[in-house]
């Protein structure tokens, strides 16, 4: 979604050559120095505030007056990455906890997310699990088998049929295993089609909670994706389902699919 943005906005530069406008070429070289570079040279290693040795630096500065963001955020890696929250252009939590290019700035912001989610979540909550339906499995069949496999595995809490805007919202704000998907050497969306929130039965004594979820949460949607492929064949193999690897994970899927009614979810008497 970010890509197509900066594709729809494009516009010609002196040398007639396209590029993004002034905000996405801020947007996308403060994702790409946050998320992908780091505490690179032209960084104070202590504070993440970018220095005039950043060759990067006057660009910002010229970006930020530009776009009239001179008061917006501070000149760090946090700063920058307030920023991009704030303009809803954030790497998503479950994109930023499996990322794989770690550093000190990609570690602190991923405990930095998580910290609100670990309060917010009850001890006696820590066993939920969110399930993503996707399009290409949105046939009555297919869909009547993955919530008999969930349940049979899971007390299913609430499953519902994603509205127009939260399906948007799934796909800018969740990473979801790549809604993107490369098909005969071209990429097409596979969008969310549904939601299935629900509780696991194992409770979590000895600490191993979330490693336990995620592997759970994996046997079901090999299982389920075995089957489909096998028993209802397409001209392409279908991922179907995608599923939370941790209760922070399933928690932050839940308050950005419905940001009025997360808390009546998680406090439900179903829990």
């Amino acid at each position: 979604m970010f890509a197509l943005k900066i594709l729809e906005k494009k516009v010609k530069n002196n040398q007639d050559c396209y590029v993004p406008n002034d905000y996405y070429h801020l947007v996308s070289l403060l994702y790409h120095l946050t998320y992908h570079k780091g505490l690179i040279k032209g960084f104070n290693q202590n504070d993440g505030k970018i220095t005039p040795e950043n060759k990067y630096y006057e660009t910002i500065l010229y970006l930020i007056e530009c776009n009239g963001f001179k008061d917006r955020f501070e000149l760090s890696l946090n700063g920058f990455h307030q920023f991009l929250k704030n303009e809803n252009f954030n790497m998503p939590y479950d994109m930023l906890v499996k990322w794989p290019k770690r550093n000190e700035t990609i570690d602190a912001i991923t405990k930095m997310e998580e910290q609100p989610l670990r309060e917010e979540l009850l001890t006696d909550k820590k066993n939920i699990v969110v399930f993503i339906i996707r399009d290409d499995a949105a046939q009555a069949d297919i869909i009547e088998y993955i919530k008999g496999v969930i349940s049979d595995n899971y007390s299913i809490l609430l499953s519902k049929e994603l509205t127009e805007e939260q399906i948007n919202c799934a796909i800018q704000f969740t990473r979801g295993g790549n809604w993107i998907e490369l098909d005969k050497k071209k990429f097409h969306l596979v969008a969310p089609y549904s939601i299935v929130v629900c509780r696991s039965n194992y409770v979590d004594t000895d600490g191993g909670g979330k490693e336990y979820l995620a592997k759970e949460c994996a046997k079901i949607k090999n299982e389920i994706r075995t089957y489909v492929n096998e028993n209802f064949p397409s001209k392409h193999k279908r991922h179907l389902i995608h599923g939370t690897d941790s209760p922070y994970e399933a928690l932050d899927y839940i308050k950005k699919i419905f940001p009025q009614d997360y808390m009546k979810i998680i406090t439900s008497k179903k829990f």
